[in-house]
C-alpha cells in the first residue's frame, strides 16, 4: 500500500518529496521504493540501543519525561530562539535556518509567529499593543522563574543517582542534553537563558559530567597501570645510576650487563 501511495503521488505532482525515516532522508521514486522494501525485511537498524534494560515501569516514566522536558525545556529554548531578543532571531538563528539564496527574501516574521504563540502564552496576541518596558521585565523573570525551577529539578535528580534510570546513560540523558546544549552552546546576542544555567550543576555541561562519572573499576586499572611503568621506569634508571658509578669496563661486557639489568628489572616489575 505504501509503495502505490507513492505512486500515485508520483503521478499526480512532478516532483515528488522526501521521505525521512528517523535519521534517513530518502528522494526520487526508485530510492523511495528501495528503502521501503528494505525497512519490511530488517528487524533493526544496528544501533545501540540505551533503554534496552529498563522495565516497563520506568519505560512509562521515560515517556513522561520526554512529555515534561518538552513542555518546559522546549519551552525556554523556543523563548531563547524566538522571542527573547531581536537579534537572536535575526543574527544568528534566522540565517541558520534557511539557506543562502532564500534567508534574503523570504519574510522573518512568517517563521517567527509559527513560534510566537508558544512562546508568549495560551491567550492571543494583539500585535497592536506596543510591548512596554515593565512588560519586558515582567516576562523575563517569569521565564527566569519557571528556568531555573526546571533546571534545579532535573539537577537535584541527577545528583540523587548517577543517571536517571540505572548506572549508565540512557536515551532520556540524551534528550535533555540535546536540549540544554543548544542553550549553552550557540552564541546568542542576549544570553538571559545561558546565564540561569550556568550556575547550575550537572546541567551546565551534560558531557563532562557523563564523563567526569567514569567507572571507579576502570580508573583503579588506569592508575596500577601508570604505577607499574613508574616502577618500571625508576628501576631502569637505577641500574643506570649504578653503572655509571661502578668501575669501568670493556664496551661490549658493559652493554651486555646494561640489557640484563634492565630487561630483569622490567620482568619483576610488570
Amino acid at each position: 500500500m505504501c509503495l502505490i501511495a507513492v505512486r500515485l503521488l508520483h503521478y499526480a505532482i512532478e516532483k515528488l518529496p522526501f521521505l525521512t525515516q528517523d535519521h534517513a532522508t530518502v528522494s526520487s521514486v526508485p530510492a523511495i521504493s528501495f528503502f521501503v522494501s528494505l525497512l519490511a525485511k530488517s528487524t533493526s537498524s544496528g544501533a545501540w540501543d540505551f533503554d534496552a534494560s529498563l522495565s516497563v515501569l520506568h519505560r512509562t516514566k521515560r515517556t513522561a519525561w520526554y512529555s515534561q522536558v518538552e513542555a518546559n525545556i522546549g519551552d525556554s529554548q523556543t523563548y531563547s530562539f524566538y522571542s527573547l531578543d531581536d537579534n537572536n532571531f535575526g543574527k544568528l538563528k534566522n540565517p541558520t535556518m534557511l539557506p543562502i539564496s532564500q534567508h534574503h527574501y523570504v519574510p522573518a516574521r512568517t517563521i517567527r509567529e509559527i513560534h510566537r504563540s508558544r512562546s508568549f502564552g495560551k491567550g492571543p496576541r494583539k500585535d497592536d499593543q506596543a510591548k512596554t518596558e515593565y512588560a519586558l521585565a515582567f516576562e523575563q523573570d517569569n521565564i527566569k522563574l519557571s528556568s531555573a525551577s526546571l533546571a534545579t529539578l532535573n539537577a537535584k535528580l541527577l545528583n540523587v543517582q548517577k543517571f536517571f534510570f540505572g548506572d549508565r546513560p540512557m536515551t532520556l540523558n540524551v534528550y535533555i542534553a540535546s536540549h540544554v546544549l543548544l542553550l549553552l552552546n550557540p552564541p546568542f546576542p542576549d544570553q538571559l537563558t545561558r546565564s540561569i544555567l550556568m550556575p547550575i550543576r550537572p546541567l551546565r555541561n551534560p558531557p563532562k559530567t557523563m564523563k567526569s562519572r567514569m567507572d571507579e573499576a576502570d580508573l583503579r586499572f588506569r592508575r596500577w597501570i601508570w604505577f607499574k611503568f613508574a616502577l618500571a621506569f625508576g628501576g631502569v634508571a637505577c641500574c643506570i645510576a649504578q653503572l655509571c658509578i661502578k668501575e669501568p669496563m670493556d664496551w661490549q661486557t658493559r652493554s651486555v650487563f646494561n640489557l640484563d639489568c634492565i630487561f630483569s628489572t622490567l620482568i619483576n616489575v610488570l
